[in-house]
């Protein structure tokens, strides 16, 4: 037996297609052609999901989103929401503030 599907919900903010679809316990993290990641918290009143942050700070489209969850890692005690980019880079980013606290750099295109 086929199980059957809903549609919940539609998260609409981002400026061009999205690349990349983490769900964690923050709620959903997007990351998109428009060089951002945006997280989106569960919104008990309409029973969907509310754009709570909008990480900047990339300078080409995103292409993978990951969540580091609380005390999976020394350096990050409160987690992370880290993404990639075609700009080349890694950034690791507070999911408290919303700060990047760390850019990684080294990645180059292959021939």
């Amino acid at each position: 037996m086929a199980m059957e599907f809903k549609l919940r919900g539609e998260l609409r903010g981002h400026d061009e297609d999205v690349r990349g679809v983490v769900v964690c316990p923050l709620g959903v993290l997007t990351g998109s052609r428009d060089k951002t990641v945006k997280v989106w918290a569960p919104d008990e009143a309409t029973g969907s999901y509310s754009l709570v942050q909008t990480l900047v700070g990339h300078t080409d489209f995103v292409v993978a989103v990951l969540y580091v969850p609380p005390g999976a890692n020394d350096d990050y005690p409160a987690g992370a929401i880290v993404s990639g980019s075609r700009d080349k880079t890694v950034r690791v980013w507070d999911p408290q503030t919303a700060a990047c606290v760390a850019v990684l750099s080294g990645h180059e295109y292959q021939d």
